[in-house]
């Protein structure tokens, strides 16, 4: 079955449509992650949020993950979202440390254009633990007064997740508690109860759980099962989990 055909089937099941954002667009024989097209035909599922990567070519910001060819201009894919109930999660992913301010005042300066009330900022690609944190903290400057604007975390850019989430990673993640709206964890790679137990004390209320794919993994999977677990946590925790994870990548759902 054709990944759209079945997208529009599990997005008819109240619990997908509510839990599970879309990962780089509507990917089919047609279309390309990250491209317009596939991020178009995922907004018009409703789902909470559509997630898609800039990169800055020829000091444009354009949509695409590395090694991916660039693709769309940035502003056209933005400019989808208004008026919409779904979100934009903007995955911003660095390649030159000495570009990524650039490319991050110029997604910044995009988003301040827009009327779009709710736009979420994540900071990935390649780079050392410092100049992800460097990154971040130069991003909180940009946008501590614009509350349309938020980050979301991904703890695992800053250790592996075999060692401890340590005193510089908690000092960090509070000097920017005001702007952060969301951790992500790697549904496979991270302890469930040290992930929420972090967002409690930080009180950080959004766990959005993610899932190792392309370029890393060609055929990404996970288990229902797992899945189930990890919403569970919301039952011990005060947090809410959202999964940025295609849910035609999971075996077992509906949940």
């Amino acid at each position: 079955m054709k990944t759209l055909t079945l997208a529009k089937i599990l997005y008819k099941n109240k619990s997908i449509k509510e839990r599970f954002g879309i990962h780089r667009g509507l990917t089919d024989n047609v279309y390309k992650q990250n491209s317009l097209e596939s991020i178009k035909a995922a907004i018009d599922l409703n789902p909470p949020f559509v997630e898609f990567d800039v990169m800055l070519v020829d000091n444009e910001v354009k949509t695409g993950h590395p090694p991916q060819q660039p693709l769309d201009e940035f502003e056209r894919v933005l400019y989808l979202f208004k008026r919409k109930k779904t979100y934009p999660k903007i995955d911003i992913k660095l390649t030159k440390n000495k570009h990524c301010f650039t490319l991050i005042d110029k997604v910044i300066g995009v988003i301040n254009q827009t009327s779009i009330k709710f736009i979420l900022v994540n900071i990935g690609g390649y780079g050392t633990r410092m100049q992800f944190m460097k990154a971040e903290k130069y991003f909180d400057k940009k946008v501590r007064d614009n509350h349309r604007i938020r980050l979301n975390i991904d703890l695992a850019r800053y250790r592996n997740p075999e060692e401890d989430i340590d005193k510089g990673i908690r000092k960090h993640v509070e000097r920017l508690k005001n702007i952060i709206y969301s951790i992500s964890p790697e549904i496979h790679e991270e302890n469930f109860k040290i992930i929420a137990e972090f967002a409690e004390k930080h009180r950080i209320e959004i766990v959005c759980f993610w899932l190792r794919g392309w370029p890393d993994v060609s055929n990404p999977r996970v288990a229902g099962e797992i899945i189930r677990n990890a919403l569970a946590l919301e039952k011990n925790y005060p947090i809410k989990i959202y999964f940025d994870i295609n849910p035609w990548h999971v075996d077992g759902l509906p949940l």
